[in-house]
Order: structure tokens, then C-alpha cells, then sequence
């Protein structure tokens, strides 16, 4: 009789495998039976360095005791070569799941049997497998030896080395947090010197279509005015994207629907926003912060 540990440790590895060909979205694996519609928000950027990189000039990322790959980033693919090696599916059913990114994974060697939106097929050498976002897919390995070509977009920042990133990659992705948690001030009122934490003390450019403020005085003044004439406002961000513009200084792009009641009068505006901002230690802080009307709703 084979022993318990036999008998758990081929599961245990399936269960990596699947890990590690389809990955988690940002260190979280999904495998219950909701169906996500399918996301096209972009992410936060981080712009990659152009670079031609050897066969022999990056080494192989170990995952596990079977398995090691190459990640290669640009700004909006990740690009992965999976090699699997002495870790052959000795069969049971697929273990399913779904991410944000959208996938497309080619066979180089070795044999798979793939699941993807409920469709199954055994591929091999030349075979591919298409999965848009946060469709259900999953394989089985068939052969002793794997190797695979995965592409992802946008960009699998879970996949970058734990404790290497730079502190521009840290702060680039603290940018999208920083915007998202600026609007939710304006969302529940919050005191002005939430926002005034967040603005820089010298150097200020607020250009909004019907005022420009320059100093810290100006936002209390302005702030003022929004407390006593508008209510209930709600504020949807479209797309956000983070471009870095210099040493720890970003630049964001963004579209958000806002949706007030002023002066007893509901009203919605869909405004185009361009952003500079600043690096202080361990805070962000905004410079330029320009509003434009891309249109009326």
C-alpha cells in the first residue's frame, strides 16, 4: 500500500504547476464558478528599458522543485518561457481559474491537455491556447517535460522579483493608490488638510476650467466654495495611466466621471486629467494637477 505522503505529493505538484503556468492576479488565484466580465483597465505602467537580452545572459528563475522560467517585461506585455521538468499529471480533473490579464500561451515541447471557457483539447509542440480576461481556464501536463511560452497583458507585476524592485517600480505603483484615495476624499468631504498633505508647498499649478490656484490659501478658498454649493458627489475613474517623468517624479494620465448635486441641481462631467507628481521620502505629492472638459454627460 502506498503511503499518504505518495499519494499527496503528485496533487501538491499538480497544484504548483497550475500556479505557476496561469499565475495568480497580483498574488491571488481565483478558481470559484463566477464568471467576471472582462477587464480592459490598463494598470499602472512601468516603463521597461529597451534591451536585447542572449539566451545565456539571463539566468532561469527556479519556482519550485519542478519548475524555473524567464520573465521579460515592456511596458504593457509580460513575456514568459515555462520549462516543467519531472512533474507529469498522473491524471484527475482540471483545476480551474481566471485572471484580469489576458493570456495567450504556446507549446514548444511536451504535451498538455487544455481547459479554456469549458472547451478541451490535448496540444503539443506548436499548439496555442487563447484566454481573454477573467476567462475560466486550466491544463493538465502529459509529458515528463514542459516548456511553454506564456505572453500577459497588461504587465504581471507578481511575476517581478520580490524585494528587487527599484523604488521608482514601489512608488509607480503607489501613484495609482495615491489618485484613487485623492477622489475618495472628495467622495465622503473630507477636512482640507487631508488634501493639502498631498498638494507640494511651493511651486503649485491647479488649473481647473473655471479657476487656477497656485498655493495652498487658494485650494482652502476654492475647497470652501465646493462645501457650500455641492453634495452627494461621486467620482468614477474611466482609465488611469502612470508614466515615470524623471527621478521619483510621475506623470498620470486620467478620465473620471464626476456626478454631483449642485445647488439643488444634479450634474455630471466627464473630465480629462493630467497630473505631475512629486516624490517626498516616503510620501506623494502633487505639482500640476490640470483639468479639461472630454465632454458632457
Amino acid at each position: 500500500m502506498k503511503s499518504p505522503l505518495r499519494l499527496v505529493t503528485p496533487f501538491l505538484l499538480v497544484l504548483a504547476i497550475f500556479w505557476t503556468l496561469s499565475g495568480p492576479s497580483f498574488g491571488q488565484i481565483s478558481s470559484d464558478g463566477r464568471q467576471l466580465p472582462r477587464d480592459y483597465d490598463p494598470g499602472v505602467i512601468t516603463p521597461a528599458i529597451p534591451s536585447i537580452v542572449g539566451s545565456d545572459e539571463q539566468e532561469w528563475e527556479t519556482v519550485d522543485a519542478h519548475t524555473q522560467r524567464k520573465v521579460f517585461h515592456s511596458d504593457r506585455i509580460t513575456f514568459v518561457i515555462l520549462k516543467v521538468q519531472g512533474s507529469e499529471d498522473p491524471g484527475g480533473p482540471i483545476k480551474l481559474h481566471y485572471h484580469k490579464h489576458d493570456q495567450i500561451s504556446h507549446v514548444l515541447e511536451g504535451e498538455v491537455l487544455v481547459n479554456v471557457n469549458g472547451s478541451q483539447k490535448k496540444i503539443g509542440p506548436g499548439g496555442t491556447y487563447v484566454v481573454p480576461s477573467n476567462i475560466h481556464h486550466g491544463i493538465r501536463v502529459l509529458t515528463e517535460n514542459l516548456v511553454l511560452m506564456d505572453m500577459f497583458t497588461p504587465t504581471r507585476d507578481d511575476f517581478r522579483p520580490k524585494g528587487s524592485q527599484t523604488s521608482t517600480d514601489r512608488s509607480a505603483l503607489e501613484v495609482d493608490k495615491f489618485v484613487r484615495d485623492w477622489f475618495a476624499l472628495f467622495d465622503r468631504n473630507a477636512p482640507v488638510k487631508e488634501y493639502l498633505s498631498r498638494l507640494v508647498d511651493q511651486g503649485l499649478h491647479m488649473q481647473f476650467p473655471e479657476v487656477t490656484l497656485s498655493s495652498h490659501r487658494d485650494f482652502r478658498r476654492w475647497y470652501q466654495g465646493i462645501l457650500e454649493t455641492v453634495t452627494g458627489a461621486s467620482h468614477t475613474l474611466k482609465t488611469v495611466n502612470v508614466t515615470r517623468a524623471g527621478e521619483d517624479k510621475y506623470q498620470v494620465d486620467l478620465v473620471v466621471l464626476w456626478e454631483a448635486t449642485v445647488s439643488g441641481k444634479k450634474t455630471s462631467f466627464l473630465a480629462h486629467q493630467l497630473w505631475e507628481v512629486l516624490g517626498e521620502g516616503k510620501s506623494l505629492r502633487i505639482q500640476r494637477y490640470i483639468v479639461e472638459a472630454a465632454g458632457n454627460r
